[in-house]
């Protein structure tokens, strides 16, 4: 005679509304709203060890709101993505996903809101250049290599590309 359980099965209607994962409607298989990839991305980076970006994110301390593990609630506080060129932003690169830590926000927004940025007289070093008309690679080797002054950087950039668009 075979091993008998004394586990009994109960049948559960897991279709539609009845499903746990169903509440919020942006998580239907192969049909996941573009939100909820980004929520779930976040949650990976700051929870998953084994995700390529975590040394980035989890690993130095990054956190998200814990209400957030509910889809619905990020939702809700966050809300929908304005447009396909936006994405979620920290406003404080060294702060969590956070209600008031967080906005969708462009490339170019998220562009000037990185760690590695180098801020030249209260503006990226890169929008410093455009302003100017100077060569961006060649300022950030002065300033970021070679240590040089605003002064100087002024002088040799004027000197090299013209007069400053500024002035």
């Amino acid at each position: 005679m075979g091993k008998r359980s004394n586990y009994t099965r109960v049948e559960r209607d897991f279709s539609g509304e009845n499903n746990p994962s169903y509440s919020h409607g942006h998580s239907k298989r192969g049909e996941r709203t573009t939100e909820y990839e980004i929520w779930a991305g976040l949650r990976s980076r700051v929870n998953n060890e084994s995700h390529k970006l975590y040394p980035y994110y989890g690993g130095r301390g990054i956190t998200y709101d814990p209400r957030w593990d509910d889809f619905s609630v990020f939702l809700e506080e966050v809300g929908y993505r304005p447009s396909k060129d936006h994405s979620l932003d920290r406003v404080d690169n060294n702060k969590g996903y956070f209600a008031e830590n967080v906005r969708w926000a462009t490339r170019e927004e998220q562009a000037r809101n990185r760690r590695n940025n180098v801020i030249y007289e209260c503006v990226t070093l890169k929008e410093w250049c455009l302003n100017r008309g100077f060569n961006y690679r060649t300022v950030w080797r002065w300033v970021v290599k070679e240590g040089k002054s605003p002064e100087f950087v002024q002088k040799r950039g004027e000197f090299l590309w013209g007069k400053d668009q500024n002035t």
